[in-house]
This record gives structure tokens, C-alpha cells and sequence, in this order.
């Protein structure tokens, strides 16, 4: 969520019109390429998915090159919870707070990362362990996460 929302929309035109422009002899398609998108009036920008994947990874990724107080930050914890970078199946991008969900699913996420570290930095060691990609070794590949509201926009 970078972009402002009227940007999203102009780019989202940018999409349309590209792929319905190539569609040569199409009236409708034309007329598609050339109309701009309409946005809503108030876009509910954030808090709006009621379903969100997050994927257990071994070590952090960065989009940038950290700093050093962040590459020990990150080679101390057991495992990243986060996103995948698109067309990535083996990087994990760490996410603390997802503004797409709604809040108590930050609080389920929160709750079970930190629960996670606990349990696999006992001294006795865990049976827990984060699959790799690579090798096709262990369980904590995914976590979903979904919410329900009601008519009201009420969290049930």
C-alpha cells in the first residue's frame, strides 16, 4: 500500500488498457481500454481482508541491504513469520502489523510469533521446526489467517 489510491487506480487503467488494447476487433474491449476506472468514494484502504497467508521462513529478507544492527537483529531470531517478495518461494519478507487484515488478526500474529520464539528457544530444543524450501525438511510452512464481520461491519 505505497501508492495513493488515486495512483492505484491510474495504474490500474494503465493494466486494463494494455491488456484490452491488444484485443484487436473487439468493440467492447476498445471501449474498455479507453474508459478510465472508477474508484469509490470513500475506499476502505485498510483492514479490508478477511483472509491473509503468512509464510514461515529460516532467515529474514530485506528489500534493501540492512544495516548492521538489523543483520544481528535478524540472525538472532529462530525463524521469520511474513510475506513472500512476488516470485519468490524462498525468500520471507518479516512482517510485524498488516494493515490489509483487520487488528485482531495483528494480535493472533503477534501472539503466535512470539509463542513460536519461546518454544524454539528453549534450552531443551522443540520439535517445531520451519520447512525449507530446499531440502523439504520440516513443519511450519503457513499461517492463515481469516476474519468474519457481520452486516454492521462488527468482527464476529
Amino acid at each position: 500500500q505505497n501508492l495513493s489510491y488515486e495512483r492505484q487506480l491510474e495504474e490500474k487503467h494503465r493494466q486494463v488498457a494494455h491488456l484490452f488494447g491488444s484485443t484487436s476487433g473487439v468493440r467492447w474491449a476498445r471501449a474498455a481500454a479507453r474508459d478510465a476506472i472508477v474508484g469509490v468514494s470513500d475506499p476502505k484502504r485498510f483492514a479490508y481482508r478477511n483472509k491473509m497467508e503468512f509464510s514461515f521462513g529460516e532467515r529474514a529478507w530485506f528489500e534493501e541491504t540492512p544495516d548492521d544492527a538489523q543483520r544481528e537483529a535478524a540472525a538472532k531470531e529462530p525463524f521469520v513469520l511474513g510475506l513472500r517478495p512476488r516470485g519468490s518461494f524462498s525468500h520471507t519478507l518479516a512482517i510485524e502489523t498488516c494493515h490489509l487484515q483487520h487488528d485482531a488478526c495483528n494480535q493472533v500474529l503477534r501472539f503466535v510469533r512470539d509463542w513460536l520464539r519461546r518454544e524454539m528457544l528453549r534450552p531443551e530444543g522443540s520439535p517445531l521446526s520451519v520447512y525449507n524450501n530446499h531440502e523439504h525438511r520440516g513443519f511450519l510452512r503457513q499461517l492463515m489467517l481469516r476474519s468474519a464481520t457481520n452486516a454492521q461491519g462488527e468482527l464476529e
